[in-house]
């Protein structure tokens, strides 16, 4: 279901620093629409998610109490063209301040499409396709997938700088695997399994499912279990600009 809020007279995107105490699955305040020379942009700067179509684009400031903390504001014209402006200042050790994303599938009381949850025997190739560009001194453009709710976690990374995953104190699981056509360095800590690409680069089309067979392969995910949501976004420890130039998933 959508919600609307719209101001006529509303010529610009003000950021107003909300310093809440949230989680991932906070709860979800409406969305704020606003009007730019004369195109319809839709853009917050509040902890709210902003829905199109099957997707919905949630301004996540999960790390909003930690060290410099600052504004993270996001906008969306249309699936192929969403981001984040954010003002979050730090070191990797600070942590992250937030990861504005774009979401398919069930948070908390939002769900945007029937087509998950889904048990991982019964999905398709999980395709997906992303370019992006970033600014900022400490970020990282990653995959945040989740399975039975928040109980597993799958972090697909493609691009990173002075930002390291989960589990990097603990060295790598797997270097240099071969899957779904790119190579990548795991790392495992708890049941969050992080798959860093060898090769950084700023857009990815992949097919999602050869790295969830493997980390059932490797008894780290049940064969029973159900994929919740997908994830696509940046988590933001210093900066910065963040654009969606091409998005998508499909064969779910």
């Amino acid at each position: 279901m959508k919600k609307r809020f719209t101001y006529r007279s509303a010529v610009a995107i003000v950021c107003i620093s909300l310093f809440f105490s949230c989680s991932k699955t906070d709860d979800i305040e409406p969305n704020v629409a606003k009007q730019v020379d004369g195109v319809k942009l839709k853009a917050t700067c509040q902890t709210a998610s902003i829905h199109y179509g099957e997707y919905w684009l949630n301004n996540n400031m999960w790390g909003s109490s930690n060290p410099g903390a600052g504004s993270q504001c996001v906008w969306l014209d249309n699936q192929n063209s969403w981001g984040a402006n954010c003002t979050h200042t730090g070191s990797n050790s600070s942590g992250i301040k937030g990861y504005p994303s774009m979401v398919f599938g069930t948070q908390g009381a939002v769900v945007t499409t029937n087509k998950l949850p889904k048990k991982i025997s019964n999905l398709g190739n999980v395709h997906t396709w992303w370019a992006w560009s970033a600014s900022g001194r400490a970020w990282n453009a990653a995959y945040d997938i989740w399975f039975n709710t928040n109980t597993y976690e799958l972090m697909i990374w493609m691009q990173w700088q002075n930002s390291w995953p989960m589990g990097n104190s603990l060295g790598k699981v797997y270097s240099n695997v071969t899957l779904s056509g790119y190579q990548w360095d795991v790392y495992k800590k708890g049941n969050i399994y992080s798959f860093l690409l060898v090769k950084q680069q700023g857009w990815i089309s992949f097919d999602v499912k050869p790295i969830i067979n493997f980390c059932v392969s490797k008894g780290w995910i049940p064969a029973s279990a159900s994929m919740s949501r997908i994830e696509a976004g940046w988590e933001v420890i210093d900066g910065g600009t963040f654009k969606t130039t091409s998005f998508g998933i499909s064969q779910i």
